[in-house]
């Protein structure tokens, strides 16, 4: 249901191997999939992905969900990890990349807090600062998807990078040749795997893993601190000085700025109307701007009449408590606010 509407809505398959491909953000990116389609649904409801013009809320069930328990996977205070008998346990449960995400779905590429998108090598290392740092990168000189990782030893900083693989045939992500024993099939239950048990990034090889106190080991994601700048407030003094606010863009321009689903912008109609231009459903829609009330406060949402009605003093504040909560306006959704500035842009 959407926009009040019931839609039924294809999930595709891949025939040949029998998998759901997740959702990608750039052709750059490796494609992930998963092997069940709550798995796939989960991952649109977690990472509110835009799935043919509607977002996934609350699933209707038909009958009892029965809870299972959270296993504890970790291993602590060992200096070598067993990787045979952990390769053992996966083969047995297959539920096992879920447990490393507490049973929460995999979320794409995309949606990881630490994937920094398109750098070079030279970037990825900048935002490493600490010991035990570590973050995701596709190198922006061969399009290799890359973790990258700092270690502090004796005052001796090292930083190492390592490409994260995928199977020509099966489609499993790896970082060492044994990790595809493992059957990844996302790079988060690959990183979590090397969180969750220290595995060293250094080395190869096959039976064991030694740790030492000169190892590589994940132990904080830098996050990308541009997948706040979306969300954040202006300081500016009126809507005109808002930095995606435009004068007298006519439709077409619009339409060239606006390229990914929920990207949006305020703009003034020849006529003078504020306009909030939104791409969605890979159609441009074009929203009356809310007007303030009588004390100069916009009036927020409410999803439902008995709620006490609550306000906020701009038009800025309105726009991003609409993003913020990824509340539907009209059917559509904002998400990315196309600004004047280069950075907002690319």
């Amino acid at each position: 249901m959407w926009n009040k509407k019931a839609r039924a809505i294809p999930v595709r398959l891949n025939s040949a191997n029998q998998w759901y491909p997740l959702p990608y953000g750039s052709v750059d990116e490796p494609i992930e999939h998963v092997d069940c389609l709550d798995e796939l649904v989960k991952s649109y409801v977690r990472c509110q992905i835009p799935l043919k013009g509607a977002l996934l809320r609350m699933p209707i069930a038909s009958g009892e969900y029965e809870q299972r328990g959270i296993g504890v996977n970790a291993i602590k205070g060992e200096n070598t990890v067993p990787t045979e008998e952990m390769w053992q346990a996966v083969k047995r449960h297959p539920e096992a990349s879920s447990r490393l995400r507490s049973r929460c779905a995999p979320r794409p590429l995309q949606c990881l807090p630490y994937y920094h998108g398109t750098l070079f090598p030279e970037g990825a290392e900048d935002l490493l600062k600490f010991d035990g740092q570590f973050l995701l990168y596709c190198n922006k000189s061969n399009g290799a998807l890359m973790v990258a990782a700092c270690k502090h030893f004796y005052g001796i900083e090292t930083k190492v990078h390592r490409e994260i693989r995928k199977s020509s045939r099966e489609g499993y992500f790896y970082i060492k040749s044994h990790d595809k024993k493992l059957k990844y099939t996302t790079a988060e239950d690959l990183i979590l795997y090397y969180i969750t048990y220290g595995i060293p990034l250094e080395g190869n090889s096959e039976a064991t893993e030694k740790r030492t106190n000169e190892s590589v080991i994940f132990h904080e994601p830098v996050v990308n601190l541009q997948l706040a700048r979306h969300v954040l407030l202006e300081p500016a003094a009126n809507t005109q000085d808002l930095k995606y606010y435009y004068s007298e863009m006519d439709d077409q321009t619009a339409s060239r700025l606006l390229r990914k689903e929920g990207d949006y912008l305020l703009r003034v109609q020849y006529n003078g109307q504020l306009l909030v231009s939104v791409k969605w459903n890979g159609q441009v829609h074009n929203l009356d701007a809310p007007e303030s009330n009588d004390l100069g406060m916009y009036v927020l949402p409410r999803s439902d009449a008995s709620y006490p009605p609550e306000e906020v003093s701009n038009l800025d504040e309105y726009v991003k408590s609409m993003v913020v909560h990824q509340i539907p306006w009209s059917g559509v959704v904002l998400r990315r606010a196309i600004t004047k500035t280069k950075i907002a842009i690319c």
